[in-house]
């Protein structure tokens, strides 16, 4: 913890430390286990720099830092999934609620393969101030564009 500390402390940013010890034996269990340790300083704008520590007990052998990040990865995906209200299924009846969400996961294709696509580019990068293409964001331009600029006169040509 004092490593991620000192590193926050210098770049004045998160900072992320992770170590593994195949030492750390319980007093129940029966042998000693691997420990994966990660030690992590929390900056939040203006707010106090926060300890993070977290401990993973495994018995993987690769580090298991790639597969607990993919696993938070499934789960912003999940979020994203259900900003696009994938779980409204209001309707008493089977098919009107299976075409929903079958429409709803078909919108959620399309703005993944459009967010691939533009991974790169310039649309990608959020300015200053903006939002990030998330799909609410998107989708929110897309059901009424007309939100984003409205005359100051009150007449919208069409």
């Amino acid at each position: 913890m004092l490593v991620a500390q000192a590193r926050s402390w210098r770049s004045e940013q998160t900072e992320h430390v992770y170590a593994e010890t195949d030492e750390y034996q319980a007093g129940k269990w029966s042998h000693a286990r691997r420990v994966v340790i990660k030690a992590e300083v929390v900056r939040l704008g203006d707010r106090e720099p926060r300890d993070n520590p977290r401990f993973v007990v495994t018995n993987l052998r690769q580090t298991p830092r790639f597969i607990y990040c993919a696993r938070g990865d499934v789960e912003n995906r999940i979020k994203e999934l259900k900003a696009l209200q994938i779980d409204r299924t209001s309707c008493h009846r089977f098919s009107p609620n299976q075409l929903r969400v079958l429409l709803t996961a078909a919108a959620y294709v399309l703005m993944q393969e459009l967010r691939l696509r533009a991974a790169d580019t310039a649309c990608a990068k959020p300015k200053s101030g903006h939002r990030s293409a998330s799909p609410e964001t998107v989708e929110m331009l897309w059901k009424n564009p007309s939100r984003r600029r409205r005359p100051a006169n009150g007449i919208r040509p069409r």
